[in-house]
């Protein structure tokens, strides 16, 4: 009897394992919905954002051609929609044209946009991702 119950043990952890090596590496993020305006693409590392664990990320900022966006960022801020309790600061440092990198702490499970606001060519740029934190 005792061997008949680890197999299906056995599978079950299996399965388990393959999933979450499938689901890992970079979170979904959702690229600014404004086909004709810039786009902001951000991957996380070393995990997937979860509340309350600093991690490092990524940001790339392109023009509608898909060209890095030389933009000069004034605010960058991290809000949850569905939520009153304000906004997160985010500091990034520019790494290059339309390459910032940076660190952040999320204070709390959900959806969340990050918005990036400055100029290029001295016109104003506002970009947006949304992020699904510890889902």
């Amino acid at each position: 009897m005792r061997g008949s119950n680890r197999r299906p043990v056995a599978w079950l952890l299996l399965a388990a394992a393959a999933f979450l090596i499938g689901c890992g590496g970079q979170p979904a993020a959702t690229p600014s919905p404004d086909a004709s305006g810039p786009r902001a693409e951000i991957s996380w590392s070393p995990q997937q954002p979860i509340a309350l664990r600093p991690l490092s990320y990524e940001l790339r900022i392109s023009d509608a051609a898909g060209q890095p966006l030389d933009l000069e960022i004034a605010t960058a801020k991290a809000a949850m929609p569905e939520m009153e309790h304000g906004t997160e600061p985010l500091r990034p440092t520019r790494v290059g044209p339309g390459r910032f990198t940076g660190t952040h702490t999320f204070s709390m499970d959900g959806s969340w946009t990050l918005t990036f606001e400055g100029t290029a060519g001295g016109r104003p740029v506002t970009a947006r991702v949304t992020v699904d934190v510890g889902r």
